[in-house]
């Protein structure tokens, strides 16, 4: 009998696993056929980077696109700015080979689920994500439709809402609008970061030359573009608060953003007339629910303060529970006081984040935890070379008191592994316990390596032993005896070890090896696992050396 499997090339015949049902063999054969020849056509046909860059570069340049490259969205009491769909879109096919689909996994009377998966042809990446979709959609009223009624509830501005029956066009939009929203989400994973910031650039500096030219003539544009969504200049005037006529530049750059998402589905007008006017409303006449909890921060001098300027942010619970697990402590967010001290340091590399992503920090928190970007967020803060970007003060390291001697023990403290504790960075660290994985991990060794030698004989152990499980055999420990580099000094012709070499740079020149990262597309100093990788990197280096 036959193996079922074993791993055969394309079109080798095997025993059906469908029965004889012709209807089942059919449609696997065609989802077969189809994704054999989507690679067949990656190999033939492989993307050119540069080329690809340079036309998506392109299409920013035209003014008509780049008003839809940026869209601004409504999250609870801020908002949140980002690369649009239509972007995500015209990016994707520009990138080539890279095939996006949508499939119905499962549909009753009740829900609906869809699997949208997004694959880099290339590569062989693949993000997916199974959605479930409820058949219902809320209305602000529900005349005309009373047997489609199923509940009411009220939302976060505190009106009523009806939920009611979904019919099959609604559903059908309401399908179609998660499913952009995704493939732009795991879509946009796929593309270069420098590509994707060279284009937000690159369209903002289009639609201000344009705008400075005829300045008239933007404004009429954008009152157009919302009038095709049948909003209104007065629609508008209630949501700037004066007459449309004197709109200034900086409102036209905002009314953009808020069309673009519009236009993509992201949000809708009434989100936005909504938050307008809860900002609008007296706290003294908003009854809060009785049942709900409050999540407001407990008082304390520098978030509430009547008289203090500091805004008061809510730390999102996911992203303190995200930074609980690395630091094995609670963090709550603190804005910098008057005086340009920062509370902390997480708080301060945050408002640095956000400056830099023109955001704010309670929405840079949310991206964070909805893009399952923080590993990489973390990598970056617990590498430190942001402290000399931040604008403001950092907080002082505070000496602790010498322990007692009968206080003292050999074991290590779990702890955050941020070397602005006492004691040494690397015994600080429970590294059983510890999640710092790939480049998170290589980057910590390197940035406190001068603590390795004072580290316990202990504490050694336990990291040298975490390297293990993480690399495994391709990647030894950094840590060389004094003669196999004895041996590597006398033998000039042995290969170079380009990820020792790339780790030497980070230590005497950071700035250089920085430079070469970008120039590869990287957003901070990154050694990759890979060889190939490595030397591209090393090559690098060199030019910009040079």
């Amino acid at each position: 009998m036959e193996n079922r499997n074993q791993v055969v090339p394309f079109g080798t015949q095997m025993p059906s696993l469908y029965g004889g049902d012709p209807a089942i063999v059919a449609a696997a054969e065609t989802a077969k056929a189809r994704i054999q020849s989507a690679y067949i056509m990656a190999i033939q046909k492989p993307r050119t980077p540069d080329q690809a860059r340079q036309k998506i570069l392109r299409m920013c340049d035209n003014p008509e696109f780049a008003e839809k490259v940026e869209y601004s969205k409504p999250i609870g009491n801020t908002s949140i700015k980002d690369l649009s769909i239509r972007f995500a879109e015209a990016a994707m096919a520009e990138w080539g080979n890279i095939l996006s689909e949508v499939q119905m996994i499962y549909d009753d009377d009740n829900v609906r689920r869809i699997r949208v998966s997004v694959i880099d042809l290339e590569t062989n990446t693949q993000f997916s994500r199974d959605i479930t979709l409820k058949k219902t959609i809320e209305r602000k009223s529900k005349k005309g439709r009373e047997d489609d009624y199923i509940s009411e509830r009220k939302n976060s501005y505190g009106q009523t809402v009806y939920i009611l029956q979904a019919t099959d066009d609604e559903m059908l939009i309401k399908e179609s609008a998660m499913a952009s929203k995704f493939i732009r989400t795991e879509g946009l994973r796929l593309l270069p970061a420098g590509i994707k910031q060279e284009a937000k650039e690159r369209s903002r500096a289009t639609l201000a030359s344009r705008d400075k030219s005829d300045p008239d003539a933007a404004k009429k544009r954008i009152l157009d573009a919302f009038a095709g969504l049948n909003i209104w200049p007065n629609d508008i005037k209630k949501y700037i608060g004066h007459s449309v006529d004197t709109l200034s530049p900086s409102e036209i750059v905002s009314l953009r953003t808020i069309y673009a998402a519009i236009d993509g589905g992201e949000s809708t007008w009434a989100d936005y007339i909504n938050k307008k006017e809860s900002e609008g409303k007296d706290p003294e006449h908003i009854k809060p629910d009785e049942d709900k909890p409050s999540t407001k921060p407990l008082p304390t001098e520098t978030t509430t303060s009547v008289e203090s300027e500091i805004p008061i942010v809510t730390t999102p619970p996911e992203f303190a529970k995200l930074v609980k697990a690395e630091a094995k402590k609670d963090f709550e967010y603190v804005p910098t006081d008057k005086d340009g001290m920062a509370h902390d340091n997480l708080s301060a590399y945050i408002e640095m984040v956000s400056s830099n992503n023109d955001s704010t920090c309670e929405a840079v928190m949310n991206s964070i935890v909805s893009t399952n970007s923080f590993a990489g967020f973390w990598s970056n803060f617990l590498q430190g070379n942001w402290k000399k970007h931040f604008e403001g003060k950092l907080p002082e390291v505070k000496k602790k008191a010498e322990p007692t001697p009968e206080a003292k023990t050999d074991k290590p403290i779990a702890g955050n592994g941020n070397a602005d504790n006492n004691g040494n960075a690397f015994d600080t660290v429970d590294w059983k316990a510890n999640r710092l994985k790939g480049a998170g991990l290589a980057t910590y060794f390197h940035t406190n390596k001068k603590d390795w030698d004072g580290a316990s004989e202990e504490t050694k152990a336990s990291f040298q032993e975490k390297w293990g499980r993480v690399y495994g055999e391709d990647e030894p420990f950094p840590v060389q005896s004094e003669e196999k580099k004895t041996v590597v000094e006398k033998n000039p012709e042995a290969p170079v070890d380009y990820a020792a070499s790339l780790r030497e740079y980070y230590e005497k020149e950071p700035d250089r090896l920085l430079e070469a990262c970008h120039k590869l597309n990287y957003d901070n100093v990154v050694i990759p696992m890979g060889k190939q990788a490595q030397k591209d990197l090393y090559d690098m280096f060199q030019k910009v050396s040079e």
